[in-house]
């Protein structure tokens, strides 16, 4: 039953979905009336509070509590109850409308608890990025939507050279600003279209949608450039491994063109660290087109 409020609730916009509510309250006013003031109804004025609560938020849902109270207290008027103080109908419509915002405010905060905890589950807890399955979800929406188009799109797998000594040396703590610095110099790098996410450890991860070999290695350049410059500020013996594909339609598997890019990190690795190393591939997953040497050279040479 929840999954199809969801999937009904789903097909409208706040704007439907609140004429909907106000709607839903005029009809239970008319059969309350109908059904005379000896059979209770007013629990039933909670189905449009609660929906107007939870899917829209708290302001729309007080406005709806009002209007229910309003109407359960019209038609008790109209109902030909008698009661022993005119004040008394008055009261118990008072008495519901507190109820009734009782339970907007409680709906509320368990939305906002929840939603908080969804977006907790996606966040990696160290450094404030997707966690990996946070990252392997949007990256895939959106792998699915470049193999649609046909656009070119860069994957990228990094990994800190040494990053064991910074723990070693100066303790865990450290190791964690170390983590975060990075995580910042990322997100600082890249667009808000692309996707980052770190993987464990000392493993991230980038999605760049639409974007060719050049555009790609400018923005890897950068990122390996920044870790560089800021493990010189802060002393630590750091730098960035970075392996990266760049894919071309007909696509292959997220999944292999991630464990391509991995490969190509530790190639770059095993040639010295540091480095930057972009290939371009197509389904088959042979490279489209391997890139020059200069695209995965040892950028700690100063002369670069």
């Amino acid at each position: 039953m929840i999954d199809s409020l969801n999937r009904f609730v789903g097909r409208m916009s706040p704007r439907e979905l609140g004429a909907f509510c106000v709607a839903l309250v005029g009809v239970l006013g008319a059969v309350d009336h109908s059904t005379g003031y000896e059979i209770s109804f007013s629990v039933f004025y909670l189905v449009p509070v609660s929906i107007s609560s939870w899917y829209i938020g708290r302001g729309l849902g007080i406005w709806i509590s009002v209007l229910s109270a309003f109407v359960w207290l019209s038609v008790d008027i109209t109902a030909g109850n008698q009661y022993s103080n005119m004040i008394i109908p008055f009261w118990n419509a008072a008495v519901r409308l507190v109820f009734f915002i009782v339970v907007t405010n409680l709906l509320t905060a368990q939305r906002r608890t929840l939603v908080r905890e969804m977006e907790n589950a996606r966040i990696d807890a160290l450094t404030g990025l997707r966690n990996t399955k946070s990252f392997l979800a949007e990256a895939e929406s959106l792998w699915d939507l470049a193999t649609r188009h046909g656009h070119p799109t860069s994957l990228a797998y990094l990994d800190l050279d040494n990053f064991k000594n910074v723990n070693d040396v100066y303790g865990h703590a450290v190791g964690d600003a170390a983590l975060r610095a990075v995580a910042s110099i990322l997100s600082e790098s890249l667009r808000r279209t692309d996707v980052l996410g770190r993987l464990g450890g000392d493993e991230f991860a980038v999605l760049l949608p639409e974007t060719p070999r050049d555009g790609a290695a400018e923005v890897l350049e950068k990122v390996r450039d920044g870790v560089l410059r800021l493990a010189q500020e802060r002393g630590w013996p750091i730098t960035v491994s970075i392996g990266s594909v760049v894919v071309h339609p007909p696509y292959l598997p997220l999944a292999e063109a991630l464990g391509g890019a991995d490969e190509l990190m530790y190639r770059s690795k095993r040639a010295g660290k540091n480095q930057v190393l972009i290939e371009e591939w197509r389904a088959d997953r042979r490279p489209a087109n391997q890139v020059p040497g200069d695209t995965a050279r040892n950028l700690a040479d100063p002369q670069h």
